[in-house]
């Protein structure tokens, strides 16, 4: 299911914020994309380490849950307008 969840996710973000670009910034916003992405994960990696070393998986979850929902609520309120004004 992850996988699964990984594999229709990446390539809809991707279309959606490089849609959300001008024609001639759409390089810029697709490898702004990517280069987030790559830093997220690795940085979701050591610190999700840390917290599970030296409190418990179960913290280390919790914790990743809260910061998805934090960002996913971010994301809706930046960016749903601008999104449906300019998708093409």
């Amino acid at each position: 299911i992850l996988g699964w969840g990984y594999g229709t996710m990446c390539p809809s973000f991707q279309t959606m914020f490089i849609d959300m670009a001008p024609a001639s910034r759409r390089g810029t916003a697709n490898s702004t994309y990517m280069t987030s992405w790559d830093v997220g994960v690795g940085a979701g990696v050591v610190i999700g380490g840390y917290v599970a070393q030296y409190m418990s998986y179960h913290a280390a979850y919790g914790i990743a849950m809260c910061t998805c929902t934090a960002g996913l609520i971010i994301f809706i309120a930046k960016t749903a307008r601008h999104y449906k004004a300019n998708k093409l």
